[in-house]
């Protein structure tokens, strides 16, 4: 699968984040094999949830959209960047504050 070659360095790019996604700057999320496995794995999960649900159709316009928002922020709730031991930024000055 396309995953686990990404996970061995064969094929390193599978998905990468929109250009003005300020999450994933961080350089460990593009050189760092087992970030960019976490951060393309997120992308494709939350980017086919997202589409999953704007995607429905013969359903009320409002509905849609508070669904479709909903899932939303729960995806960006999920995104790797708001745990400390999936961020790379954050895992750097751990060690220094102790």
């Amino acid at each position: 699968s396309a995953a686990l070659k990404a996970f061995n360095g064969t094929d390193t790019t599978v998905i990468e984040a929109e250009p003005t996604d300020r999450r994933f700057k961080d350089d460990a999320w593009q050189n760092d094999q087992v970030f960019s496995f976490i951060k393309q794995s997120y992308l494709l999960t939350s980017d086919w949830l997202n589409s999953l649900v704007s995607g429905v159709d013969d359903v009320d316009p409002m509905t849609k959209r508070r669904v479709t928002f909903f899932t939303k922020a729960l995806t960006d709730a999920f995104a790797p960047t708001n745990f400390l031991m999936s961020n790379p930024a954050a895992l750097r000055p751990a060690p220094a504050s102790r």
